[in-house]
């Protein structure tokens, strides 16, 4: 039995603060912008964020980043073996751009399977996005700066 889905959550802010927007994607929201930003912009974020990806208003982006890289970096350290070897796998074809019908032929596992450890790969390493997901698959050699130039 399929869960359903988990909620998009976009904070709307009177502060454009990176502080507060790390805080709020460290807690579980997918993107943070201003209240005083155009009606095009505001529904180009909820369309970004539909599609799995998060959302940072460009006014804090740069600020963001940088925070978000500096807490990252710090945490990556603690985060070593949060993965079984079954996910480190998925999580290298992921990272090789495998497509799930070519992920389920090399493992042998089925698509709810898959699923399942892809949402734990998330959870467990901290990330919704694949630049997480690359960094982390980077910091602990699970895959080389080499395979990805290859892509």
């Amino acid at each position: 039995m399929d869960l359903p889905k988990q909620p998009k959550i976009l904070v709307l802010s009177f502060h454009d603060s990176p502080t507060l927007a790390y805080n709020a994607i460290t807690i579980g929201a997918d993107g943070y912008t201003t209240k005083n930003i155009d009606k095009d912009i505001l529904i180009r974020a909820i369309e970004i964020i539909r599609q799995g990806e998060e959302y940072i208003h460009p006014s804090i982006k740069k600020s963001y980043l940088n925070l978000y890289t500096k807490e990252k970096d710090h945490s990556l350290e603690t985060k070593q073996d949060l993965l079984t070897s079954q996910e480190k796998r998925v999580l290298h074809f992921m990272c090789m751009g495998a497509t799930n019908e070519e992920i389920l032929t090399k493992l042998n596992i089925t698509d709810s399977t898959l699923g399942k450890h892809k949402t734990s790969i998330k959870k467990r390493i901290g990330t919704k996005g694949l630049i997480g997901i690359v960094k982390y698959a980077l910091f602990y050699k699970i895959i080389s700066k080499e395979d990805i130039m290859g892509l």
